[in-house]
């Protein structure tokens, strides 16, 4: 948190999106480029945790596939674009619902994952020489320093291509889709790649979250397509018991399930608002991502190169 609102000395206290300020205080301040204020940040706040030998690359990269988990497992990723999560920060990101993470994706930890494709890319560009700090610096230097008025989308983007000698429209594009990044394009570049612990096994999902509320395994989010989605259970229904076991913890569920597999037919009596309901649940499989970065074989001095330029001290 400190190296994170420390670093928006910088970035959005000086060096800001032109809708950032001057600003009107009797009315929201709409802008389309929250990814790059906040979620540039928060790329920042691990990195110079890192750069500053605070913590060892195992921990950042530990801290990078957090980042990529808590995306790519998110619903929402595929139907919110980063555009329209910046757009609809005063609406949405601090008045989070119970289907937000459905409908929603953080401009945050996605827009810290645009940043962290436009560093490796950079980077590989111009042979380490070069990367996302030489685009910062520059906006700085041009829009803060010399010209002392907010950036354009357009403007960074065009500073972005100059620093790396190339078009970088491949990564830009991302931010106007609603879709998951091509990590593993960029970590090889740094001789890393991106590995998901989960794929291949076969786990049944019931799709809820539940929280203990005076004694009661309430629902609290039901992710959509699974089947608790599908076959009727809600949010705020308290969760009695399945296939004739009480259940009084989320953690019960879980130890029911290993037994089960996608497509198993389970019985789920619930309470809602006070009624007794008997539901049939086909279980669906659960398609949570365990993403973990390591290192390639046999990895090339470019990459080595790249990395150290990237997270060395």
């Amino acid at each position: 948190m400190v190296s994170h609102e420390y670093f928006h000395i910088w970035n959005v206290k000086r060096l800001r999106p032109e809708n950032l300020g001057p600003f009107n205080y009797d009315a929201e301040n709409y802008t389309t480029n929250l990814w790059i204020s906040e979620g540039f940040t928060a790329y920042y706040d691990n990195l110079m945790l890192r750069k500053a030998g605070l913590i060892d690359e195992s921990t950042y990269l530990s801290f990078l596939s957090n980042d990529i988990n808590a995306v790519e497992n998110r619903p929402g990723n595929k139907l919110q674009t980063l555009k329209e999560s910046s757009f609809d920060a005063w609406i949405k990101q601090y008045r989070q619902n119970e289907n937000s993470i459905n409908t929603t994706v953080t401009y945050y930890n996605k827009g810290a994952l645009i940043a962290l494709l436009l560093d490796l890319e950079i980077l590989q560009a111009t042979k380490g020489e070069k990367g996302l700090d030489a685009v910062m610096k520059a906006m700085y230097d041009q829009y803060y320093k010399k010209e002392d008025r907010g950036f354009t989308e357009a403007e960074f983007i065009a500073m972005a291509e100059k620093k790396a000698g190339k078009s970088l429209t491949p990564i830009f594009d991302y931010v106007d889709s609603a879709t998951s990044l091509d990590y593993n394009t960029y970590l090889k570049f740094a001789g890393l790649m991106l590995v998901n612990a989960a794929e291949g096994s076969e786990l049944a999902d019931l799709g809820v979250k539940t929280t203990l509320q005076n004694g009661k395994l309430v629902v609290t989010n039901v992710m959509s397509g699974s089947g608790a989605w599908v076959n009727g259970i809600n949010v705020k229904d308290e969760i009695i018991s399945i296939d004739n076991i009480r259940i009084n913890s989320s953690l019960e569920i879980d130890n029911l399930l290993k037994s089960a597999k996608p497509g198993d037919e389970i019985q789920v009596l619930v309470s809602r608002d006070g009624i007794l309901k008997p539901l049939s649940v086909t279980l669906s499989q659960n398609n949570t991502k365990q993403y973990f970065i390591m290192p390639l074989g046999n990895i090339t001095e470019d990459q080595i190169e790249i990395r150290k330029a990237w997270l060395g001290l």
